[in-house]
């Protein structure tokens, strides 16, 4: 998947404005090769101009990762305790896919075939 790509998922999800607005930063900010990088909240805060408080965005990672849509991981290598976020790009896709129900035995369609009427050579 290509960053345009997943920035339009993003933008086509049924996601909180707020969320989506982190979601999108995310995809902005991540290696679009391995979809991963260390971000703290503040790293974020920063990115989006200061315009989401830091409880918001904590709020919005906190809903992203319940969708599994990415996932925080603590890092040994990290003094200051940043968190590995990755991103899931198959949850991505299935988040913005349309539900579609399946279709029930009493609702199969049906074909009709219908053959013009023949007329005799005459």
């Amino acid at each position: 998947m290509k960053q345009h790509e997943a920035i339009g998922l993003a933008l086509e999800s049924e996601l909180k404005t707020t969320t989506k607005l982190v979601l999108v930063t995310l995809i902005y900010k991540l290696d679009w090769e391995t979809w991963e990088k260390p971000m703290s909240v503040s790293y974020i805060f920063k990115a989006l101009g200061g315009q989401v408080s830091k409880s918001t965005i904590s709020r919005a990672l906190g809903d992203l990762q319940k969708l599994g849509v990415i996932r925080r991981y603590d890092t040994a290598d990290r003094a200051d305790g940043v968190r590995l976020i990755k991103l899931n790009t198959e949850r991505l896709s299935t988040l913005c896919q349309p539900d579609i129900p399946p279709m029930s035995e009493r609702h199969t369609p049906s074909v009709t075939v219908t053959y013009p009427l023949c007329q005799p050579d005459i």
